[in-house]
């Protein structure tokens, strides 16, 4: 015999009605820890993206690689905020829809199992009671019985008359409890074959189906949580593999190099200080030899220098490798057309911001919204980055 409520639980209905409150106690609980576990990840992810946007300075191979990682932290925070979106929609979900859709037949089922088993209750007691109060007089009137039959042996008679009364009055009123006694046992033999044969089975076998489906659904809820948590750990292992490859290619010399070429001057020393004589003429100090004279900015009529010849070595830094600000500015002493892609074109007295000097005389920099290499000897003079003529000298800097 297969074992199930209704071969089973057939006298402990309230039991049953206990194990599938039980139940909902937990459906509700799990429900609300899976919704806490998702809102505990989604927040995670959030403050992973707020972190990932924090913005820290560095340059090089170290830099490409802080870049990587907080790349990946930000995929990572994705993945869970998916996870959490996921947990409510694919987990939640349909445990609360399941109980939603069941409440009411399941409240209905339990109401009717309660009303007939208090019934069952009720018939049983008042058998219960019949029987007692049966058997207790049945005793009475045997007591009676055995005080008549002494009397009546012993002979005596005054007594004979008293209990013979007693006697009928006790066997009369034990007949009646029989007939009454009789009469529960039918009722009670009655309802339990009701009670066990028919209804009870029905609707226990019912509530069974019902819990059963419950806990299929709550397993499927808790596969699938397993299947999302899974789902993770490709994402993570991923964006580990790029973070650890970033890292690898880490390279201190590398760095160094980049921060000198980025913030030195090209590996030339800086020209001598030079006292400069004050010129009303232009409002400024100049060279000794350009006192009282045009500056050279401004004489249009003195001959633009020969056009320098771009070595093959001279190659345009990639744009995300170049500083986000100037390290100096210089103002354009002729007009200059470029001869080459990649070169930058300006005016004199064009004033150029300077990303980048070169050992071979070719910066980069920016003027007007475009940008590119363009040869400093002869061509420009460093102001510096207020255009106060601070630095070194015009035109690529040497010593003069």
């Amino acid at each position: 015999m297969s074992v199930s409520y209704s071969t089973h639980m057939l006298e402990g209905f309230r039991s049953v009605v206990k194990h599938l409150d039980d139940g909902i106690v937990f459906n509700k609980a799990s429900i609300s820890w899976f919704k806490k576990l998702a809102l505990l990840h989604q927040k995670f992810a959030k403050d992973l993206a707020a972190l990932a946007k924090r913005e820290h300075v560095v340059s090089g191979t170290l830099g490409t690689a802080w870049r990587q990682i907080k790349t990946d932290v930000e995929t990572i925070a994705l993945k869970h905020d998916s996870f959490g979106v996921s947990i409510r929609e694919l987990v939640v979900s349909p445990v609360a829809a399941f109980e939603k859709e069941n409440r009411k037949t399941k409240s209905k089922l339990k109401s009717q199992g309660t009303k007939l088993f208090s019934k069952l209750e009720s018939a049983e007691k008042s058998h219960e009671s019949a029987r007692t109060k049966f058997e207790t007089l049945r005793k009475s009137q045997d007591a009676a019985k055995d005080q008549y039959e002494r009397a009546n042996f012993n002979n005596e008679q005054s007594q004979v008359d008293k209990l013979s009364k007693k006697l009928k009055s006790i066997t009369k009123r034990a007949a009646s409890a029989d007939a009454s006694y009789t009469s529960a046992v039918g009722k009670l033999s009655s309802f339990q074959t009701k009670y066990f044969d028919d209804e009870m089975p029905k609707i226990l076998d019912r509530l069974q189906q019902i819990e059963e489906s419950r806990i299929t659904t709550v397993q499927t809820s808790f596969a699938t949580f397993a299947e999302l948590q899974k789902d993770m750990a490709p994402t993570i292992t991923e964006a580990s593999e790029r973070t650890k490859k970033a890292a690898d290619e880490v390279s201190p010399s590398a760095d160094v190099e980049y921060f000198c070429k980025e913030k030195g001057n090209g590996g030339v020393k800086p020209a001598k200080a030079v006292y400069h004589p004050y010129d009303s003429a232009v409002g400024r100090c100049v060279p000794p030899d350009q006192v009282g004279s045009t500056p050279i900015a401004a004489a249009s009529s003195d001959p633009a220098p020969p056009i320098p010849t771009r070595g093959a070595t001279v190659v345009d830094p990639p744009e995300d490798l170049l500083p986000s600000e100037p390290i100096t500015k210089c103002r354009a002493l002729y007009d200059y057309e470029a001869q080459d892609e990649g070169e930058l074109s300006f005016k004199a007295n064009d004033i150029i911001s300077v990303y980048e000097k070169d050992e071979s005389g070719w910066w980069h920099g920016e003027v007007n919204g475009r940008s590119g290499c363009f040869p400093s000897v002869d061509w420009v003079e460093e102001i510096g980055l207020h255009g106060d003529g601070g630095g070194y000298g015009g035109g690529g800097g040497g010593y003069g």
